[in-house]
């Protein structure tokens, strides 16, 4: 699983500290800092919009993408089969998914 962190107040200068990043503490997580928006770019180009997350119509975050097993990532994000938020209201549909595969 991959954490992506983004910049989306103005305060949002650095990466999140580390009791911040304690919150995911599980070992398959890797966490990122994204201060240029890359990965929500990306997903972005999906051409999906989720019923929530996307701040003042131009960031998405807040948000759950989540791949079938197997996904590759080549040229472009394959299509998700989890692609909403946020993440506590979404968390169950994840938590679901991840126990069936």
């Amino acid at each position: 699983m991959f954490a992506v962190w983004e910049p989306i107040l103005e305060s949002d200068t650095a990466p999140p500290p580390p009791g911040t990043l304690r919150r995911l503490d599980d070992p398959r997580v890797e966490q990122f800092w994204d201060p240029a928006h890359g990965t929500a770019a990306l997903l972005q180009a999906l051409g999906r919009r989720p019923r929530c997350c996307v701040y003042e119509n131009a960031f998405l975050w807040d948000l759950i993408a989540a791949f079938p097993p197997g996904s590759r990532w080549d040229s472009a994000p394959p299509s998700p089969a989890l692609f909403d938020g946020t993440i506590v209201r979404t968390a169950p549909e994840l938590e679901a998914l991840v126990t069936r595969n």
